[in-house]
């Protein structure tokens, strides 16, 4: 093999090499801003529902609560809206309602840490959202079983997030072409460079 040949396979690998993990870099950098995007969106959406929601719970007026519920359920894009009962709940307030077995449910409610992740509904590419609902001294005169800090329930949203898989798809097209055309660019540089100062 000509030295030149060799000189230009070590170029090549080392090129790839580089390229493939900055690639990666990029896109999963992207990725990770776009979910931060959705959550604090997500976020925003739950303390909105939320303070509604409470109000209604204050007044005791189930048929309005009922009714909050389904008009969040019936929000643009929205696949899924729940308010899961803790234990403590659903002694103090029977209803026949079973507390929810969804393992990601049962460990918001345990840890009181919210839960958050990008997962298909129904085929559907979609952002899932679930935060604690945290008892506090307003909750006590209603909660008698509970203490302070403790978690009431759960607040579970799932949204659609087809846009922003269609903004990822994209952004991986952008990127590969990019890429594409700069290693174009690179080897033809590197080609000329070498046919004119290396030789053997």
């Amino acid at each position: 093999m000509k030295i030149k040949t060799k000189i230009q396979l070590i170029f090549l690998t080392i090129f790839f090499a580089s390229m493939i993990p900055l690639y990666f870099y990029i896109f999963h950098s992207f990725k990770g801003v776009l979910e931060t995007s959705l959550l604090r969106s997500l976020e925003l959406t739950n303390d909105a529902v939320m303070l509604n929601l409470r109000n209604h719970m204050n007044s005791g007026d189930q048929a309005k609560l009922n009714q909050a519920k389904e008009e969040v359920k019936a929000l643009p894009l929205v696949f899924r809206f729940e308010v899961h009962r803790s234990k403590y709940v659903n002694e103090l307030f029977p209803s026949g309602l079973k507390i929810s077995d969804d393992g990601a449910v049962a460990s918001v409610l345990e840890s009181k840490n919210e839960y958050f992740a990008m997962e298909d509904y129904k085929g559907k590419y979609s952002s899932r959202l679930i935060e604690p609902l945290i008892a506090t001294k307003e909750c006590m005169s209603c909660h008698t079983n509970i203490k302070e800090g403790e978690a009431l329930g759960a607040m579970e949203i799932v949204r659609s997030s087809e846009k922003s898989k269609e903004a990822i798809w994209k952004l991986k097209i952008t990127i590969l072409a990019a890429m594409s055309a700069f290693t174009i660019v690179v080897l033809a540089l590197l080609n000329i460079f070498f046919s004119k100062h290396v030789t053997t």
